[in-house]
């Protein structure tokens, strides 16, 4: 009987091609795909090992559901200042509309002792740092966002007041605070009234636990989320998403490989009717269409992988050539192997169900196999 499916294979050479062609994408876009977030999972992982786990934390407001979100008192500054932390900075976050004239942009305004934020944070300036009333320090990816160049005026809405800043420095701080302006605290507190005398939350390093404890009696202390915490976090949720694009488009490998067995037991009922008078059962043409959908799905899964492999390439190159991103993508056998045997498997399962409907396509819903 397989040797009879091959023959049809053969003959019938373009439905063939037709039907592996409706498989052979997806698989090796499965393959690709997940090679080439493979090889980025595993390069982001190297640098990451590299970075010390953060030593500052976060103190805010009981209750609020982000430190940006909080809102308390100077004087819980003073207070933590004083408690015996090794340094501490005090921060008032807000959102504002952005605009240099020509565009603009939602970002945070980040009141702060500006000196002391560019020394904690080991920020790298290019220009001054903002010491008054007028002036404001850009981030350096809301710079790159609006263009913005050292001398520049910026317009800033926030509270429903409109304020004129001018831009005296970039600052690349590789932290969320780059994607904001960044102003000296009493700067904030006079231009937005609103905000007199107020913080969202303050930074502090500390390694004396009795301190930290001292302050987690009237506020919400956690540990900050430095670069090393935040890659980890990012690498969870692309491996998890990976994981999700995986499951769809292994669904889409069944799914095409339910339109792939619709068309092999269309096709081989019609060759079961031609073989009807001379004694074919039912269960030859159920044979046929299984062999042939063996066939088919062992054939789609080579050249699918075979075809990942090459894009994974072809994938890697594009990515460098649009964003700059170098992808070395992470070509491994037993994971190809896995992915390989998990939709073969997959194809002849949801292929299999054909094999039900058999009945009814050569005229013999009634009769037994």
């Amino acid at each position: 009987m397989l040797s009879v499916a091959v023959k049809l294979l053969l003959r019938q050479i373009d439905r063939t091609a037709i039907t592996i062609l409706m498989l052979v994408p997806v698989v090796a876009l499965l393959i690709s795909s997940n090679m080439v977030a493979s090889g980025y999972l595993q390069q982001a992982a190297v640098p990451v090992n590299l970075v010390q786990p953060s030593s500052a934390y976060v103190a805010y407001q009981p209750g609020s559901a982000t430190p940006s979100s909080g809102s308390v008192s100077y004087d819980a500054f003073v207070r933590i200042q004083g408690s015996g932390v090794s340094s501490a900075v005090p921060l008032l976050s807000f959102p504002s509309i952005v605009s240099d004239g020509a565009r603009s942009a939602n970002a945070s305004v980040l009141g702060t002792n500006t000196t002391t934020f560019t020394e904690t944070r080991n920020s790298i300036v290019s220009g001054e740092v903002a010491e008054n009333g007028s002036q404001a320090d850009a981030g350096a990816i809301i710079a790159k966002v609006l263009g913005i160049k050292v001398g520049d005026n910026l317009t800033v809405d926030a509270f429903s007041r409109t304020q004129t800043l001018t831009v005296v420095g970039i600052l690349n701080s590789t932290d969320q605070s780059d994607t904001g302006l960044i102003l000296p605290l009493s700067s904030s507190w006079a231009l937005w009234p609103q905000t007199a005398n107020k913080i969202s939350y303050v930074e502090f390093v500390a390694t004396d636990q009795g301190a930290i404890s001292s302050i987690s009696k009237n506020m919400t202390v956690i540990r900050e989320q430095g670069i090393g915490q935040i890659a980890l976090s990012f690498g969870g949720q692309t491996a998890s998403l990976l994981a999700s694009w995986t499951l769809i488009l292994l669904a889409l490998s069944a799914a095409a490989a339910f339109a792939a067995a619709s068309r092999v037991a269309t096709e081989v009922s019609q060759e079961y009717k031609t073989v009807r008078a001379l004694g074919a059962r039912l269960s030859a043409a159920q044979a046929l269409v299984f062999y042939e959908l063996l066939l088919v799905s062992g054939a789609s899964v080579l050249i699918g992988v075979s075809a990942g492999i090459v894009s994974t390439s072809i994938l890697a190159t594009l990515l460098k050539a649009l964003d700059g991103l170098s992808l070395s993508p992470s070509i491994d056998v037993v994971q190809m192997v896995v992915l390989g045997t998990a939709s073969f498997l997959l194809i002849l399962a949801a292929g299999s169900f054909s094999l039900l409907w058999l009945p009814w396509k050569v005229g013999e819903g009634g009769d037994a196999p």
